[in-house]
């Protein structure tokens, strides 16, 4: 839907300050809140066609880490989501030269199995991105493993294989 100019800028003010909040209540430990955050902001970026995808991926991840969703579910989110950030990926160049853009194809290149493009993503995350970035990204899909792992996803060791690469980029 486009969008009045005079408008363009809150709602990408209202937008990033959901994903905010949701990362707030996500360090507070209110899952709950912080995925319902998540969820309103990543409505948003679907409904305006925005090309920020925080929110859109992290309500998914959250969905997991709440146990709310097995990982199959989620892939139909997930391929609509990695092909937005790749369509993004090619038009904007600043985006581009972005980590975090790189870090949520990758991510949801290792959500959705496909390690080998995962670990090419994180690679250019890792050559952009600030220092802890790459770590603070790590721990977060540990988490989602952890969860996946104690509600026997079968789709668990994806994940695991993804880890692992990102984790053998950083030590590298």
């Amino acid at each position: 839907m486009p969008l009045p100019g005079e408008l363009e800028a809150p709602l990408h003010e209202l937008v990033e300050t959901l994903g905010a909040r949701g990362g707030m209540l996500l360090r507070l430990k209110m899952l709950k809140e912080a995925s319902e955050s998540y969820s309103e902001g990543a409505d948003l970026e679907r409904q305006f066609a925005l090309p920020s995808t925080y929110n859109r991926l992290n309500a998914v991840k959250y969905l997991l880490l709440a146990g709310e969703r097995r990982l199959r579910e989620l892939e139909p989110q997930l391929r609509e989501l990695a092909a937005h950030v790749e369509t993004n990926l090619r038009a904007d160049k600043s985006l581009s030269d972005s980590g975090w853009a790189w870090a949520d194809l990758g991510d949801c290149m290792a959500l959705l199995g496909k390690p080998e493009e995962a670990r090419k993503a994180y690679s250019s995350f890792i050559s952009k991105a600030e220092i802890k970035s790459p770590e603070r990204t790590l721990d977060v899909l540990k988490e989602i493993a952890s969860k996946l792992k104690e509600s026997a996803d079968p789709d668990a060791p994806r994940l695991q294989a993804a880890i692992d690469i990102l984790q053998s980029g950083l030590a590298a």
